[in-house]
């Protein structure tokens, strides 16, 4: 499989994919959901004012999404190109700061 994209999240500080981030973490954390199955999902955003080209990076557990970031502008066309549909994204792991977390690195692969 050929990588895509390794690294982390852009927009992560800015509101709602900073709360969100929170959010899915402590779902993650959940009793409840120690065995659920944790999905990335990408989404090209077309109508972004910022870049036309821009991903969004949602993340689910349980079949509920939250908006959690944004592949960085750098990566963009190379993903759009090979096709979002074509693609598989995993968490490679989150970044935290006095307990909350501040971060995400993602990996991006045709598949």
């Amino acid at each position: 499989m050929e990588q895509l994209y390794l690294g982390k999240l852009a927009g992560v500080n800015f509101e709602p994919a900073k709360s969100n981030l929170q959010k899915f973490v402590e779902k993650i954390n959940a009793a409840e959901n120690q065995n659920a199955d944790v999905e990335i999902k990408l989404t090209h955003d077309k109508e972004n004012k910022y870049d036309k080209n821009a991903i969004r990076v949602s993340a689910g557990i349980g079949g509920i999404f939250l908006e959690v970031g944004w592949i960085p502008k750098h990566s963009n066309e190379g993903i759009l190109k090979a096709g979002i549909e074509n693609t598989k994204t995993t968490i490679e792991n989150f970044n935290f700061f006095e307990g909350k977390v501040v971060g995400l690195r993602v990996n991006v692969v045709l598949t």
